[in-house]
């Protein structure tokens, strides 16, 4: 990758600001965290969308996953956008509707852990990106941090839709 990719905060910002988002991703669909990923055959960020059912003061109950996509790292041009109907991001997996269980701290911590995602994503992609290794502990901290932000209901979903990644993190 000759240039450095552009930062997790860039991408999380294009992620819904686009015309994906505006034209095919209805406003009733959770959009997840992006991860970094080389199955577009160039660096990237993946995502997806499912439909979710918010009720106040009750838990969010979502769909399976629908669509996906991968921007690019080097410009968060859109390089993939897939139905799952059509091109599913893992097959022979199914995903079933799933009532999220909601993370047990303040919104502030959840803020301030989700921001040192970010830090730790901004260092570690051009990394991963390079095929290289970070040591076991920033892994280790990447993936606890993936453990409390997204409900262990979707951490199949994620898996699938970026093995790579989560290989590299588990190595």
């Amino acid at each position: 990758m000759p240039n450095e990719p552009i930062s997790y905060e860039e991408v999380m910002k294009r992620r819904g600001a686009d015309a994906l988002k505006q034209q095919e991703i209805p406003d009733t669909h959770a959009v997840t965290l992006g991860l970094p990923t080389l199955r577009a055959s160039r660096p990237g960020y993946a995502f997806f969308a499912s439909p979710a059912l918010r009720v106040p003061g009750r838990p969010q109950v979502q769909d399976p996953p629908d669509r996906w996509w991968v921007i690019s790292a080097e410009d968060a041009k859109l390089l993939v956008y897939a139905r799952q109907n059509a091109l599913p991001f893992s097959s022979g997996q199914t995903f079933l509707r799933e009532e999220l269980t909601p993370p047990a701290c303040t919104l502030e911590e959840f803020k301030a852990r989700h921001r040192a995602l970010r830090e730790l994503l901004d260092a570690a992609a051009p990394i991963f990106f390079r095929g290289e290794s970070i040591s076991k502990q920033e892994r280790s901290t990447i993936l606890d941090l993936l453990s409390f932000l997204v409900p262990g209901q979707l951490r199949p979903q994620y898996e699938a839709l970026v093995p790579d990644f989560f290989y590299w993190l588990e190595a």
